[in-house]
Parts: C-alpha cells; structure tokens; sequence
C-alpha cells in the first residue's frame, strides 16, 4: 500500500472549493466570532427532540425556510458544525487558500458587549480584512444579549432563548464612560478597516442603539470613513425616531453611493414624472409600496384598519403584532425593520407605506390616493362604531375610490349579533351611500372559531341559533342596503355550506363568487376542509330561506 500524502493541493480549484464546502469551510448561517457574555440561562420548557424536526436544526435555517420566528428554548443559536478552524494550521500555501475562502464566503456577526470585544479587529490578518464580504456589527444586543428582539417584559425574559433581559445591553449616551470606550475603540477599528477593505466588496450591517442624535452623530463618524460599500444596513434606535431614522438613511446612501459625485448638471435635474400619461403615472406608483404590487411580504397585501385605526405595519388581515420580516438582516435575527426601529434597510419586506407621496403636490397626491385606495383591500377589525367613524372622517371623493374592504368578525360579535345590529346597519347604510357600489367589492370573513365557541361544554343549542342568526341577519342586511355589489365573498365561521346560497341571495341565482365578476373567491369553506363533519358544514335544521 502506498502511504505517500495525496498532493492536495495539485487538484483542480474547483474541486478543492467543493471539499472546503464539504468540510463546513463555508455555511449558510452567519457565523459568530466573539462570545457572548457568560449568563446562565433558565429553561423553562424541555427541549425538543430530533424526531420533531426542528428542534435540533440550525435556528438561521428555520428562519429562512419557514419565514417566522420560532420559541426554541435553546440558549444555541446555531447547531451547525464548526468551522474547521486547523485547516488553517497545516501550511503556508493551504492557509492562504483557506483564509480567503473563509472571510470571502461567510457571513460574519460580531455583536460588542464591551469595548474589548473590538478588538478582535486588531487580530484579524489583512488578507481576512480584505476577503470579508458580509459583517454585521452591533455595539449593543437588546431586549436579548444574543440579538433575539422578541421578549416578554413582563416575566423579563427572552422568548426564544429564555435569557433574561436584564442581561442584555444599555442604550449608548453621552456622559457614560462605558458608552466613551466603545466609541473610541469602536473609531480604532473602522480606521484598521478602511486601510483594508476593498471598495465596493463590503456589505455591512451596523446596529448602535443610542439615545439621542449627538450620540448617533459620533458612532456614525467612524463608519463615514469607510470606502465605498456594496450594501449598508444601519439601526439607530429601538423606537421610531425620525430624526435617527433620516440619520441611519444619508449615512447608508453615502456609504453605497458611487464614488465619482453626480454632475451639477445631473443633480439639478429631474426625471419629468407629472408629464407622463395618468395611465402611465398610476401604473408606476403602483409598483411602490401603495399598491399590492410592492417589494413587500404577499400575505402582507392587505391593509388592515383595527379598532378605526390604520395599521401601517406588516399587517395581514388581523392587524397582528408588529415582527420582524426576517429579510432586512442577513442575519434573519438582528431585526432592522424601519416600521420597528430607527433604521434604514433596503432588504425590508415590512410593507412601510410611502405616504410622504400625498404631499408632493395636488396632482401627486390624487393619484398616490387613486391608487392606495383603488388597488388593496382594506380589512376592517373590531368594533363596527369605531370603523364607522374612521370612514366618516374621510373625504367623500376617497370614498368613493375604495374597491375591496372585508370585514373581520370576531366571536364575540356574531353571537351576539342583536347588540350590533344596529351599528352594523348605520355602517352598511353609510357604506351605501357614500361608495361607489358598482365597483366595490365586499368581503365577509367570520371567525373560524366560532363553531368551537358555541359548542362549549358551557354552551348550548340557543347559542348556536344566535349564531345562524347573526349570519342571517348580516346577510339580509348587505342585500337591503347594498345592491349592485360587483363582488360579494362571505366566509362563515360554522354552517358552511350557506356560503355559496347566501352569496347567490345577494348577488343573484347566476353569480359564482369562485369565479366572480372582478375578484374571484380562492374556494368555498366546504371546498377548503371537505372532511369535517356534517355538523359543523350542514345548515341547521332550523335555517330558513332568505
């Protein structure tokens, strides 16, 4: 047997590339390269086991693949295998060849507790600062030291790693000498970076939570002395503040720009957009964020109005809590979401609607708000009072710009639909009159708790009667007030095969919402889940003809 090495080396680049990717040379999460501080965590739940899945995966992995943050209960971010790190030690010509595929492919996180944790830039080589491709800095780590942003305040703990919030970072200010060392070694290490960096190869991500524009001001300095980048993410605050915000965006836009400044020619003009065809101007703007045809989230299409309140969020159609939309880090962890925080990121899918368009001028704003109004659906929660008034303060012409609104019904209103009648007749009346009927379509969504509700061991047949009663009565109510509706969708929370028969009540024998006039109805309830049982699918032995 010949025991002579193998010349390593003397294979083809491209197979040797993917030995190093076989050997966890490179991997798709970011990679950590200082500690975080030594605290014990408490766990309060068992961990999962690998038979259910993701409990043992890569955290960066879940995030991507099903776009939501997960409770792990794990104090490990990353279960992947390490970087072989002593590939570096076996010779001079293997290490230049590693080191570069190393800084070169990875993406890097380095997350300061203290300004100590800086100085690990002093020990990077100058071949690794100039290979680096993706680094995310950030100067302190809050509500969780390990960069988590979803946090229970009132037990005071992280709710993905259960690591206390008080452990995490302060907030940088002035007249604090722990916040004066980290700016100062902060300055030391983006001078060593802008000696070696090379232009237009860098992208970072810098996240510094201050407490007011002075401090911004000063750790923002450093990060102006860096050449040119290729993509830059900055987070100021973790509150909205527009003055940080307007902060974080010039010094993201300076640092990508190109490095030649615009002509004065170039800067002082513009490109002609009041003169472009309205046809052509309403198709523009609506592949801004107005429109549903935006760089946002699609199940974040819809605008949702709760308790007679717009929720300029990430909202779906129940208005939910604001998250991080996991695209605006590489990390998919440090969130830099601008509707969350005072950053600037380019990355976001948060649907951040450019409302700065209706004070252009007077043909602008007519046409932002065609195309707000006449292109998403507006879904209404809560009280009926309350989206009531919310319509009775706009201007008659917006309301009659209006083409889908649904309606979202909570328990709680159907069954007991006799103290809301009334409302929900003033609102549809109001709806009548104002809108432009022939070209609006309504969508009626009910919980889809509510049979579950009504048939608690706590409840009996007379709640369930309530129940088909509110549909009832909500349905008559559309029919009297509504006429010549262009598309009517109804989706019941129990008796589902009234949808189809109720629609046709409204809209007239030949209409099929599945297809519908302008908007079609993705599928009836019955279609959707076709194996649940009759009780809950049938119409009530009670149930009347409209």
């Amino acid at each position: 047997m010949d025991l002579t090495p193998f010349p390593f080396l003397s294979l083809p680049w491209q197979l040797r590339r993917q030995i190093y990717f076989f050997a966890h040379l490179v991997r798709e999460c970011p990679v950590a390269i200082t500690a975080p501080a030594n605290v014990i965590v408490r766990h309060d739940a068992p961990r999962r086991t690998e038979k259910e899945g993701w409990g043992w995966c890569c955290q960066y992995q879940q995030r991507k693949q099903l776009g939501r943050h997960n409770i792990a209960y794990e104090t490990r971010e990353c279960r992947c295998p390490e970087i072989p790190k002593q590939l570096l030690l076996l010779s001079k010509a293997l290490h230049a060849e590693v080191e570069a595929l190393l800084y070169g492919e990875n993406k890097f996180i380095i997350r300061a507790h203290r300004a100590e944790d800086l100085d690990l830039f002093e020990k990077l080589s100058v071949r690794a600062l100039s290979q680096l491709r993706y680094l995310l800095v950030r100067l302190n780590s809050w509500p969780c030291y390990r960069g988590h942003s979803r946090a229970s305040f009132k037990h005071g703990v992280c709710l993905e790693c259960r690591a206390p919030v008080s452990a995490s970072d302060a907030e940088l200010g002035a007249d604090n000498a722990e916040s004066e060392a980290i700016i100062e070694q902060w300055s030391r290490a983006c001078s060593r970076l802008s000696s070696h960096v090379i232009p237009g190869r860098l992208s970072v991500e810098f996240i510094c939570d201050v407490m007011d524009k002075a401090t911004a001001e000063r750790v923002l300095g450093p990060l102006g002395t860096l050449p040119r980048l290729n993509e830059c993410t900055i987070r100021l605050g973790r509150n909205q503040d527009a003055a940080l915000r307007s902060l974080a965006r010039s010094a993201a836009i300076r640092l990508t720009e190109d490095l030649c400044p615009p002509s004065s020619a170039a800067v002082s003009s513009f490109f002609p957009f009041q003169s472009l065809p309205p046809e052509l101007r309403l198709r523009v703007l609506g592949f801004t964020n107005l429109g549903p045809n935006g760089s946002f989230r699609p199940e974040w299409s819809d605008i949702a109005v709760k308790n007679g309140r717009f929720e300029q969020a990430i909202c779906s159609s129940l208005a939910v809590e604001r998250e991080c939309c996991l695209s605006c880090s590489f990390t998919r962890l440090d969130c830099c979401c601008p509707l969350r925080s005072a950053s600037y990121s380019l990355a976001c899918r948060c649907r951040d609607l450019p409302l700065e368009l209706l004070l252009v001028n007077r043909q602008t704003r007519t046409d932002a708000a065609m195309v707000l109004y006449s292109t998403n659906t507006f879904t209404f929660t809560g009280p009926f009072l309350d989206s009531l008034r919310m319509l009775q303060s706009l201007r008659p012409d917006t309301l009659r710009r209006f083409r889908r609104i649904c309606f979202q019904l909570e328990t709680r209103q159907t069954v007991r639909w006799k103290d809301l009648a009334d409302t929900w007749g003033l609102l549809v009346a109001f709806i009548g009159k104002f809108f432009d009927i022939s070209r609006l379509s309504l969508i009626i969504k009910a919980d889809s708790n509510d049979y579950e509700e009504c048939t608690d061991p706590t409840y009996n047949e007379p709640m369930l009667r309530n129940l088909y009663t509110g549909y009832r009565t909500l349905v008559l109510g559309v029919k009297a007030q509504l006429p010549n509706l262009l598309d009517f969708h109804l989706m019941l929370g129990a008796f589902y095969s009234l949808e189809p028969v109720w629609e046709k009540h409204v809209m007239g024998s030949g209409y099929d919402s599945t297809n519908g006039n302008q908007f079609s109805k993705e599928a009836h309830s019955t279609d959707r889940w076709p194996n649940l049982p009759k009780d809950l699918t049938e119409a009530p032995h009670w149930h009347q003809e409209l």
